[in-house]
């Protein structure tokens, strides 16, 4: 009995650092966050562990996951898709924007093929997001038509940062934020009933942001069933003073 009890013990284990393994990986954008009416402006996409060096655009790691779609939020309502260019560890795109406002970049990857795991099918989505600030007419672009989206606000050193969880109807008890920065340091929390969650910075410096949703509920996907949800959104945000 104690021999079978450990061998269970071992199975779930080697599952849950296979699953978590497979998912210590997300999209993120990089870009200034400060940009001007008529000039072009640059947007490059990275995949890889948190404030870690990002995967070879060959590699295996981006076999599954490399048919993403880049999309431009402009002021009000409207959306284009962005074409994006290989380079050898990101992609990259541009948009010159045509007024003042801000403008969001969206990752979108929601089409992956289910994956089997010794504990059940998965559905992975894959979101993330930048924002850039043209002028200083602060006309927002809708991002409630994505799934989940997470920003957060500019700030200085020492001082609480908001972050905001915008998302299609998805439970936000199920909705964990982690934040990462260079130096090694991370933080886990929870948004509250209006999607919102703080942290103070502790120095200057670029932070990672990530929220991801789990959720065991079923669905098809392709023709393919599955068992469970695992979604995650990012943003970055850089403090400079």
């Amino acid at each position: 009995m104690v021999i079978a009890n450990l061998k269970s013990w071992a199975l779930l284990v080697l599952m849950t650092i296979g699953v978590n393994s497979a998912f210590a990986h997300a999209f993120w954008l990089k870009t200034n966050p400060s940009g001007k009416k008529g000039q072009a402006h640059e947007v490059q996409v990275f995949y890889a562990e948190p404030a870690e060096k990002p995967e070879l655009l060959d590699s295996k790691e981006m076999a599954n996951v490399k048919n993403f779609s880049l999309w431009l939020l402009m002021p009000g309502k409207e959306k284009i898709k962005l074409q994006t260019t290989a380079a050898t560890d990101h992609y990259k795109a541009s948009f010159t924007p045509e007024q003042n406002g801000e403008y969001r970049i969206i990752l979108q990857n929601d089409a992956m093929e289910v994956l089997e795991f010794p504990s059940g099918s998965l559905r992975i989505e894959f979101y993330a997001s930048a924002a850039v600030q043209v002028g200083a007419e602060k006309a927002v672009p809708e991002t409630g038509r994505f799934k989940l989206n997470v920003s957060a606000t500019a700030t200085t050193a020492y001082k609480p940062v908001l972050i905001t969880v915008e998302h299609q109807d998805i439970d936000l008890s199920k909705v964990t934020i982690s934040i990462f920065n260079q130096a090694g340091w991370k933080l886990d929390t929870k948004v509250d009933t209006n999607g919102k969650a703080e942290f103070k910075a502790l120095d200057k410096g670029t932070y990672f942001i990530e929220a991801v949703y789990k959720d065991k509920s079923p669905g098809t996907l392709n023709n393919k069933e599955y068992k469970s949800v695992y979604c995650a959104a990012t943003t970055i945000l850089d403090i400079t003073k």
